[in-house]
């Protein structure tokens, strides 16, 4: 019975792990700056995850990506532009978003972002830094 079991278990599909990203997204909202935290799982091409705590779903292909923050009261929030890396290696996103218009909730105004992949935590207990 074991070996049988373990012989349907090897023969299930193996499905690529979604890889964990957290990123700082700046928005420039009429010369003032937004920031907000945007957590992407991404699966191939599709992404998942949370802006500030609204949903989010979205893809990405080759140096393009597109995503769309919907908020408790199902307002829109789109971002579409291009990833990149920085000179130090950082992951970089840099586009537009479109945000519902405060003034006019049937009108939609378009501002620039940009955005950058946080470094991962390293692994291990806390630490603190020595004082020079």
């Amino acid at each position: 019975m074991l070996c049988w079991m373990l012989l349907w278990l090897a023969a299930m599909p193996v499905h690529a792990a979604a890889s964990h990203e957290d990123w700082v997204v700046i928005v420039d909202r009429w010369g003032n700056p937004l920031y907000q935290a945007l957590v992407l799982e991404r699966s191939e091409r599709q992404l998942r995850g949370t802006l500030d705590g609204d949903r989010v779903e979205g893809e990405a292909s080759g140096g393009h990506v597109r995503f769309v923050a919907r908020d408790a009261r199902g307002a829109e929030y789109a971002f579409e532009g291009t990833t990149g890396k920085r000179g130090t290696g950082q992951a970089t996103m840099n586009g537009t978003a479109t945000f519902p218009d405060p003034n006019d909730p049937g009108r939609r105004a378009t501002h620039a972002f940009t955005a950058r992949l946080l470094p991962a935590r390293p692994p291990g207990p806390p630490r603190v830094s020595p004082r020079s």
